[in-house]
């Protein structure tokens, strides 16, 4: 496992002032804040459901495929109402081709799993419509999203 994220924040209705999460406008706030802080960097997709999942049926395998830069997320995620799952990772870099393609995520894994994957800059999971749960190794970046939405940090025990 090359990926063992340390720290969490859980982005719950309290984060968005909504009483329903996983919205594709929400995970766009979510990407806007880390555009800002994250060094260069693309995403990748896997394990995604949403409705309606017309642009996201090609991510809804556990193997992560590649979504693109911060603009390509954020389109798909404008035309997503509600994500029911998903798992959207952000690895440093612009070299793609050097990406395992049996690597693998779900949403329904246990917290702070670990990802065989090298240079993981942070890790995103729509969970059941209940919240964005937000990994990473790096605690400045987790301290800004924790700033900026207001929730507590949490670390592995």
């Amino acid at each position: 496992m090359l990926f063992i994220p340390k720290f969490f924040l859980n982005l719950s209705s309290r984060s968005f002032n909504n009483n329903v999460v996983c919205l594709g406008e929400q995970l766009i706030k979510v990407v806007l804040v880390l555009r800002e802080i994250l060094p260069i960097h693309f995403w990748m997709g896997a394990d995604v459901d949403a409705s309606p999942n017309n642009l996201v049926r090609e991510f809804s395998s556990f193997n992560f495929k590649i979504i693109g830069e911060d603009q390509n997320l954020i389109d798909l995620a404008e035309n997503t109402d509600q994500f029911l799952s998903g798992v959207f990772i952000a690895i440093e870099g612009n070299e793609i081709t050097d990406i395992k393609s049996d690597a693998a995520g779900s949403t329904e894994d246990e917290p702070f799993r670990g990802l065989d994957l090298i240079n993981v800059l942070i890790e995103i999971r729509a969970f059941d419509t209940t919240a964005f749960e937000i990994y990473s190794e790096s605690l400045a970046i987790i301290e800004k999203l924790s700033s900026h939405f207001n929730e507590p940090i949490q670390t592995k025990k």
